[in-house]
Formats: C-alpha cells, structure tokens, sequence
C-alpha cells in the first residue's frame, strides 16, 4: 500500500507532467495543418423563416455549402427544440 507522501508525491508529478505537455500544444494560430475548405455548391436555399434570426448569416451560409438542406417547405425552424 502506498504512504500518504508517495501517493501525494506522484500525484503532484503527474500534474507537474501534464502541464509541461499543454505547454507544448498548439497556441491556435493557425498552425494545427487541419483546414475545412468547403466549396460552394450553389446558392444558398432561401428559408422564409429566418429573417430576423441572429444566424441568419450564418444559416445561409452553410446552406450554400450544402451542408444543410433545411425542411422541404422551405423552412429552416431555427428555434425548433
């Protein structure tokens, strides 16, 4: 069984080692070498039911993409839980 020092003692290394190794970690510059370039695939389909919505920009914009379709009704239902 441990003693009350050697568990607290590599309790504290492990945790002296894990923030050695965010130290290390990518800073959010820019630099992870992941990049999403999604490509247009044609003009974004116009929901009549989110005019006024804070992401409305944001909706059109994926839509553009493809990425969502939306409701066949042509309804986006934004606030829809």
């Amino acid at each position: 069984m441990f003693k009350k020092g050697a568990f607290t003692l590599t309790l504290v290394v492990l945790l002296i080692l894990g923030l050695t190794a965010t130290a290390f970690a990518n800073p959010g510059k820019g630099n992870s070498g992941w990049k999403f370039k999604a490509k247009a695939k044609g003009n974004p389909v116009q929901f009549n039911d989110i005019g006024n919505h804070w992401a409305e920009q944001a909706i059109r914009q994926i839509s553009s993409m493809g990425i969502i379709p939306g409701y066949p009704d042509k309804k986006f239902r934004p606030n829809a839980l």
